[in-house]
């Protein structure tokens, strides 16, 4: 019987607390950052809602204006709509596919109905976004009534 002698290997490897250690050290960044990164996760889904919401206000806001129509928006738990105060323009209506504004459990929302007045005027004159901790209010420029936002 020829048997040859077990011999190390001549490759580098890691050995068994080299790996442990870099665990341990990974995990500690991770129970740091874990949360930071929620929460950075958190505004930015609230900022872009903001975004979508203000963008649609600003819509509505135009509308109102070219037509001399007052006009109001309505936040639903599937979408929103955009319509004149007498319904006899035409109606705008988005679900499923446009989440920014379909998400209800994603954030709140302190008015679901805001009414645009031809001359730019926005009831109620401030909206509450809200998502955990992190709020953003969108008021109206009180003299241009262009849309601002509020951290």
């Amino acid at each position: 019987m020829n048997r040859q002698p077990v011999t190390r290997s001549s490759r580098p490897a890691f050995s068994l607390l080299e790996v442990l250690i870099a665990v341990g050290i990974l995990s500690s960044i991770a129970a740091v950052g874990g949360p930071a990164l929620f929460r950075w996760h958190q505004r930015m889904e609230l900022s872009t809602t903001a975004n979508a919401l203000c963008v649609r206000l600003q819509k509505a806001q135009i509308r109102a204006g070219q037509e001399g129509q007052i006009y109001m928006l309505e936040i639903y738990d599937d979408g929103y709509s955009i319509a004149s105060s007498d319904n006899s323009h035409s109606r705008e209506y988005k679900t499923g596919r446009d989440t920014t504004l379909a998400a209800p459990n994603s954030y709140s929302v302190d008015n679901r109905r805001v009414i645009l007045t031809p001359d730019g005027r926005i009831r109620p004159r401030q909206i509450l976004l809200s998502r955990g901790t992190q709020r953003i209010t969108i008021t109206p420029h009180p003299v241009t009534n262009a849309l601002l936002k509020n951290k």
